[in-house]
């Protein structure tokens, strides 16, 4: 036949707490007052259990197994012991440019629109100032020349606007996840 642990009330856990402190049974107390906080989270008892286990590790640390099968930390690094908590420091990686040959090209591209939209600017003007019929070019199809290649150098300057802006934001994405990595512990 099959038994089952009684049952026992937040009350009777709590006063066994408070008997096992008062006979210096610190182990016990604690794990009466765990039990206690942990079964009866919302009970009156619970916060008076919480305020026992909060009294009791002031300068102890109990020998019990922690959540998820984490051992308790020594008691030589507790705060028993005197020595404040020691936490490696992550250090975050060096920011790099890893786009260096993609971001020259970009700028390439864009100083490359600039220099055809500034050379589509200047042909209506030269066509005016040299004026030169002979050539069977009219001052028409000079400003229509003029226009496509402002147009032209328009769009070559937002291409390469939006290739470094694409570049730069891949850079951010790769340094943000290397960061994520580190805090994770994964490298």
């Amino acid at each position: 036949m099959l038994q089952t642990a009684p049952q026992f009330t937040p009350f009777q856990l709590l006063e066994a707490a408070r008997r096992a402190e008062a006979d210096g049974h610190i182990e016990a107390a604690f794990q009466f007052y765990r039990q206690t906080a942990d079964q009866f989270a919302y009970s009156p008892e619970a916060a008076e259990a919480r305020e026992g286990l909060a009294r009791l590790s002031g300068g102890w640390q109990p020998k019990i197994w922690h959540l998820n099968g984490a051992p308790p930390p020594s008691e030589a690094a507790g705060r028993g012991a005197g020595g404040a908590r020691k936490t490696r420091r992550n250090k975050y990686p060096v920011t790099r440019n890893h786009y260096r040959v993609g971001r020259w090209v970009a700028t390439l591209v864009s100083l490359l629109g600039w220099a055809v939209l500034g050379g589509g600017a200047g042909v209506p003007t030269l066509s005016a100032l040299l004026g030169r019929p002979e050539l069977g070019i009219s001052n028409t199809a000079l400003v229509g020349l003029g226009g496509g290649l402002v147009l032209l150098g328009l769009v070559l300057v937002g291409l390469g606007l939006a290739f470094r802006a694409l570049f730069d934001q891949a850079n951010a994405s790769r340094e943000l996840v290397a960061i994520e990595r580190l805090k994770a512990g994964l490298e």
